[in-house]
């Protein structure tokens, strides 16, 4: 297989591939004294594989044949898991002859069709109609199945989870929101002496599996627990603040100040920046169809994710957390800007927004503060409650201070 050929070969099975369509392209470079090349497979910027072509039998000087070999090796300095996720980025480098004889960092050969399958997979018929059974015998109704080459995964397009993930969405509008957020005594004085909105990381979050909840009960097996790991590094940038429409509310002072040792901060939020958190549970009809349809295709080797349930997943959550009225912010920072916060035992990445005096909102987050509640339990009240008086408005003079009116908290 010479050079071209061989860019043959790839630009064929680029071809097949469905999805994320018409993402794929190639570059290439060919010496022809080395009688070697590049082919670098790419999505967007980002290096899918590179292809190292160099003909181990080539003719020298004096017209003599010459065999050479070329091997790469690379250092274990980490632990396996953590190799193992730089490697999703690392070794993507193929060395390949002009026999298709392949070498990806290891001492024997690969075959060619299985580096293709490894970097540049491919669905097939035959398991797209086994899913398409699967479905029809659980009802739910399909428009297309598509496989991705990025995620090794058949997705599957439903209209009836298309009608889900709209119910989350329908709300939107550019329509002002009044929301809230309860925050605890220490975090009230943060904010009042640097003047600053803390956003953390999404991983950080009181129930560490929120970031896969509606994956894992739709899609058993869906992460290990490297891929969890994996999970959590690749999601650090991305910062939630959630906020709820229950104003002054007795279960949230309970659940979030601690029995009411705290202030609910309220903000005026564009309703088209925000989204209402979509409750779940067990016994959904559609989140039980798509386990059983999941269970008996991981049974076969079958990787199957819904379109627009991974998507959609930061906002959506178990119905025993209803009564929160939740809505999410989501912000994705750069690395530079990440902190990283304990927070009893739990690491957080965080970014801190300061306040704008013009705007009455914090750096570029789309948030105006409108007015701050006091709980009624804050310790040493008489004292405490005149300096936060005092201090709140000496910070943010165009916000309301109020006292709770929940005065009784069980």
């Amino acid at each position: 297989m010479d050079f071209e050929e061989l860019c043959n070969v790839i630009q064929q099975r680029i071809s097949l591939i469905e999805l994320p369509d018409n993402s794929f392209t190639v570059e290439k470079n060919y010496n022809e004294e080395n009688q070697s090349g590049l082919i670098v497979v790419k999505k967007g910027k980002i290096d899918i594989v590179r292809f190292h072509y160099m003909r181990k039998s080539i003719t020298g000087l004096g017209g003599k044949q010459h065999f050479r070999v070329s091997q790469t090796i690379h250092v274990v300095f980490y632990a396996e898991w953590y190799h193992n996720y730089l490697n999703r980025r690392l070794d993507i480098d193929v060395h390949i002859d002009e026999n298709a004889n392949c070498n990806l960092n290891e001492t024997d050969d690969i075959k060619f069709e299985a580096i293709l399958d490894r970097f540049l997979p491919i669905g097939n018929d035959e398991e797209k109609k086994e899913i398409e059974l699967e479905c029809s015998i659980f009802k739910l109704d399909i428009n297309r199945i598509n496989y991705d080459s990025i995620k090794h995964a058949y997705v599957v397009d439903s209209p009836t989870i298309n009608t889900f993930i709209d119910s989350i969405t329908v709300e939107q509008n550019e329509e002002s929101l009044l929301l809230c957020k309860y925050v605890s005594f220490d975090t009230l004085i943060s904010m009042l002496n640097n003047r600053t909105f803390r956003m953390n990381s999404i991983v950080g979050m009181n129930d560490s599996e929120e970031t896969l909840w509606a994956s894992q009960i739709a899609q058993p097996d869906y992460i290990d627990n490297e891929k969890y790991k994996f999970n959590v590094i690749d999601l650090r940038h991305t910062l939630v603040t959630s906020f709820t429409d229950k104003s002054d509310d007795a279960t949230m002072w309970r659940l979030y100040t601690n029995n009411g040792i705290g202030a609910c901060l309220v903000f005026k939020v564009p309703g088209n920046r925000v989204m209402r958190v979509r409750y779940v549970g067990d016994d959904n009809d559609l989140f039980q169809k798509l386990h059983n349809i999941s269970t008996r295709l991981n049974a076969n080797n079958i990787k199957v994710i819904y379109k627009g349930l991974d998507e959609k997943r930061f906002f959506i959550k178990d119905s025993s957390y209803r009564v929160e009225g939740e809505y999410r912010f989501l912000y994705d920072a750069k690395e530079e800007d990440l902190q990283l916060a304990n927070y009893n035992g739990l690491l957080s990445p965080y970014k801190d927004f300061a306040y704008d005096e013009a705007s009455k909102s914090y750096g570029d987050l789309p948030f105006e503060l409108v007015s701050i509640i006091i709980g009624n339990n804050i310790s040493n009240f008489m004292t405490n409650e005149p300096l936060l008086f005092a201090k709140i408005h000496k910070q943010f003079p165009n916000v309301g201070i109020y006292e709770s009116k929940v005065d009784s908290l069980r």
